[in-house]
């Protein structure tokens, strides 16, 4: 059996892996030896968005931003809709009055809409996982910059989190393939 030798760049694997080491201990934050990093995971976007969405997202700066999209099977989502549509009518069937009904239906007509293009205009649907890093050379540093670039990411009408006790895994999604 032959070994492949690996084409990397070491001085730039030297410069640039954690001084000391990962210590995940924490379930806010974690320890790369000569500072600190968290992840503040983006897990709803606005109704209505326009072109260029994500750009207040990825220019925030002193962060890095990744934005990672995997393709859904057509077959899951169809189902889906199909059950949330047949829900929606009985419960259109069942509305008190005409604002209840006008509700309903401005929540079914969309559906069936998508219902459509996935099965006939061959639309795909994409997962989305929008991750913000974060780094400091203290904990304090780290918390002060984690509350500002929520506020901001926030202020565009997304909402985040750091969560908990995830930390290595969400560093680790910057190097591997979503799925």
């Amino acid at each position: 059996m032959k070994l492949k030798k690996l084409d990397l760049d070491q001085h730039f694997v030297f410069k640039t892996q954690p001084a000391g080491g990962i210590d995940t201990r924490n379930e806010l934050y974690l320890n790369m030896g000569d500072h600190y990093m968290t992840t503040i995971h983006i897990f709803d976007i606005p109704e209505e968005f326009s072109d260029f969405w994500l750009t207040g997202i990825t220019e925030i700066p002193g962060v890095t931003t990744t934005v990672d999209t995997v393709n859904n099977t057509k077959a899951d989502f169809v189902d889906n809709i199909a059950e949330a549509i047949t829900e929606l009518t009985v419960q259109l069937d069942h509305a008190k009055n005409i604002a209840d009904s006008d509700e309903i239906q401005n929540e079914i007509d969309p559906l069936r809409s998508l219902s459509l293009a996935l099965r006939k205009d061959g639309e795909v649907i994409r997962q989305t996982y929008i991750r913000v890093y974060c780094y400091a050379a203290t904990r304090d540093q780290l918390e002060r910059k984690v509350n500002e670039v929520v506020k901001q990411i926030r202020k565009m009408s997304f909402k985040a989190s750091v969560f908990l006790g995830e930390g290595m895994e969400e560093y680790q999604a910057m190097f591997l393939p979503a799925g």
